[in-house]
């Protein structure tokens, strides 16, 4: 028997009980013997109260290892929460109400200094806009543009799943005056102070 194996005990149809591995393979008669022996000089040397403790220490072990799992899940959510400088502009079909939100810039660290991020991000958003009009195939103006925002991946995330249901089949947002009223202040509630 490998001693990497998992073994559990399985109930055949007719109601007998084997050894098998995960997948269902039964072990070997003189594997499975050699097994049951084993079990039997460990059962016969150990009471209940030290299987107990044994039972104990390794729950107390699993809880540790799961604690760990949650640390290390909570510390990258703050690092997920952490702020990212990053820039949106939001395009507009020529003489249609529809909109797209565009961001960028959040490849942008190191930094020590942040005047020196900010112009980095600002140069980012001016190359980006003095291209704009490459970012569709239909003739399109700038409505806004906004700098130093915080986790503009996660505002563009935000702006998708609340009024996802206004986009047409091209992904444009459909949407009326106060609608975008709404949303360019929800933008501008995330941007950094400088």
């Amino acid at each position: 028997m490998k001693s990497y194996s998992s073994w559990t005990i399985w109930t055949m149809d007719d109601g007998k009980k084997v050894l098998a591995d995960n997948h269902g393979i039964i072990m070997d008669k003189s594997a499975a013997y050699e097994v049951m022996r084993s079990i039997l000089e460990f059962y016969e040397g150990v009471t209940d109260a030290e299987i107990s403790a044994i039972n104990k220490q390794t729950l107390k072990e699993h809880l540790e290892g799961y604690e760990m799992i949650v640390e290390r899940n909570e510390k990258q959510q703050e690092r997920e929460r952490e702020y990212k400088p990053t820039y949106m502009f939001i395009i507009k079909k020529v003489n249609e109400p529809c909109y797209k939100f565009k961001f960028g810039g959040y490849r942008v660290h190191g930094f020590g200094d942040e005047q020196k991020r900010l112009n980095t991000i600002k140069k980012q958003l001016d190359r980006r806009l003095d291209n704009f009009d490459k970012e569709s195939e239909v003739p399109i103006e700038l409505v806004s543009s906004f700098i130093y925002v915080h986790n503009a991946p996660g505002i563009h995330k935000h702006i998708l799943e609340t009024y996802g249901s206004f986009r047409d089949e091209f992904d444009w947002y459909v949407l009326e005056d106060k609608v975008l009223a709404k949303i360019i202040n929800y933008i501008e509630s995330e941007m950094l102070e400088v």
